[in-house]
């Protein structure tokens, strides 16, 4: 995740820098896309249980077969930025909370003897909002960037509690992110003083981000809780939903069991005529889906 002050023009964003990805840990190769390999693991062995019910052992599709369906069926992109909304709003909670960051928000009071009403409250905020979510060509090199929108009088309140750290935490944090190293090139200074140099108006997303990480970090804000949050909410389920095409799924799996129908048909006519006398309606719903396939082959 990076943090920037208003919109997040493309010049200001630094290419150059592998490690410019603020704290959040995006969707590829990370805790947030186990989510995801989560659920469609079990999706895979929920439908293919569902799916082999009522079939003969021949024409069974195993874990691996289904997983590949679903592999086929999904829209990753469209997964992995409902976990992206999901994460950014659990982190801004997560966040507001360790900094004691409040924002005015509505909830639903429920009574116990039934009723409702409305009411305001003062919700744990950074305030952030959504503004974009990069993606690389590959992922050899970096992973998905999250970056958000953050108020400039936020910032001065984290640039103050640096401050009033003397900025030792942000100095080792400059430190661990910028110091170069075989292999890795920063554009930016691993020297305090050069980044206390420029007036904090003019820090972009990778220096505000960092300054974000100090304050959290002097905030002994624990990043299991936040875990627990976007994981707790079933986000890998609801992240399948939004990814997947179902019709499309169920459309490969028809033609799958209908391509093994024929395969058995063609190498053991008997085993065939054993599935059409033990599954008389399995055996006619599959033909029916490509009658044309099945044409000249013994039934």
């Amino acid at each position: 995740m990076a943090l920037y002050k208003g919109k997040c023009p493309q010049h200001e964003r630094n290419t150059q820098c592998p490690r410019s990805t603020f704290h959040s840990p995006a969707s590829y190769h990370t805790w947030l896309s186990d989510i995801v390999d989560s659920a469609e693991e079990y999706e895979s062995e929920a439908r293919a249980e569902d799916v082999n019910d009522d079939l003969p052992a021949a024409l069974m599709l195993n874990d691996v077969e289904m997983a590949e369906k679903i592999f086929d069926a999904m829209d990753y992109s469209a997964a992995y930025l409902h976990v992206a909304n999901v994460y950014l709003e659990s982190f801004d909670a997560w966040a507001g909370e360790a900094l004691g960051e409040t924002r005015p928000a509505w909830r639903t009071v429920y009574f116990t003897g039934g009723g409702q009403r409305r009411e305001r409250y003062r919700a744990d905020s950074c305030g952030f909002t959504w503004a974009a979510m990069e993606s690389p060509r590959e992922y050899n090199f970096e992973t998905d960037r999250l970056f958000v929108n953050a108020s400039a009088a936020f910032c001065k309140r984290l640039f103050a509690m640096s401050k009033a750290d003397d900025h030792a935490t942000l100095a080792r944090v400059i430190a661990d992110r910028f110091t170069p190293c075989s292999g890795f090139a920063p554009f930016y200074s691993a020297d305090l003083g050069a980044w206390l140099a420029k007036p904090l108006a003019d820090w972009d997303h990778n220096e505000l981000g960092t300054l974000l990480i100090a304050c959290l970090e002097l905030c002994n804000a624990d990043e299991d809780s936040l875990m627990y949050d976007v994981i707790e909410g079933e986000t890998g389920f609801h992240a399948l939903e939004m990814g997947m095409d179902f019709d499309k799924l169920q459309a490969s799996i028809n033609a799958a069991l209908v391509e093994k129908l024929y395969n058995v048909a063609t190498d053991d006519p008997d085993e065939a005529a054993t599935i059409k006398a033990e599954f008389p309606e399995v055996f006619a719903r599959i033909v029916a889906r490509d009658p044309d396939m099945f044409e000249g082959v013994s039934q």
